[in-house]
């Protein structure tokens, strides 16, 4: 039975990981596809750079946006404006709706605890926290449910009559 929990865990972090490589992909084409229309140079290199840096919450993506700000400076005060008004609708975006429901897809648990176990985890771990919330709160409502589920059974077959 606990090996059956110990795959359950193992799935449940794989699934995390691909919910953020999916949120980083996401973050980066709507970033890349933002800097082409704004004009700006490199918008390809720039949005790589966003994708890896997603992967740090709340720092990440502030320093993924320092080296398109510097390229828009260098481009025009119109691309400069539309940077920053792109990157605060994107993170807008990302954080309050993307997040949340990709994390509900991967782990299943709702937008309120994702955004909830993320803030928490921050404050309390910083960086390392935040990463990493989500997949071990996901864990411990695992282990909650498949224990409650077990005493349950337990319970169960004592109560059935010989």
């Amino acid at each position: 039975m606990e090996k059956e929990l110990s795959k359950k865990i193992k799935n449940n972090w794989i699934n995390w990981l691909k919910g953020q490589v999916l949120l980083a992909l996401i973050v980066a084409i709507l970033s890349g596809t933002a800097f082409y229309f704004i004009g700006l140079p490199y918008y390809i290199p720039l949005a790589i750079f966003v994708f890896f840096l997603e992967f740090l919450p709340y720092i990440g993506p502030v320093i993924g946006f320092i080296p398109a700000f510097i390229v828009a400076i260098t481009t025009s005060l119109q691309a400069v404006i539309l940077t920053i008004v792109v990157y605060i609708a994107i993170q807008l975006l990302e954080s309050y709706v993307l997040h949340p429901l990709i994390m509900k897809k991967a782990v299943g648990l709702s937008p309120l605890v994702t955004i909830a176990s993320v803030i928490l985890g921050s404050i309390i771990f910083g960086p390392l926290g935040a990463i990493l919330a989500v997949p071990i709160v996901s864990t411990i409502v695992l282990v909650k449910k498949y224990y409650e589920n077990k005493n349950q059974k337990n319970t169960e077959d004592l109560e059935q009559p010989e």
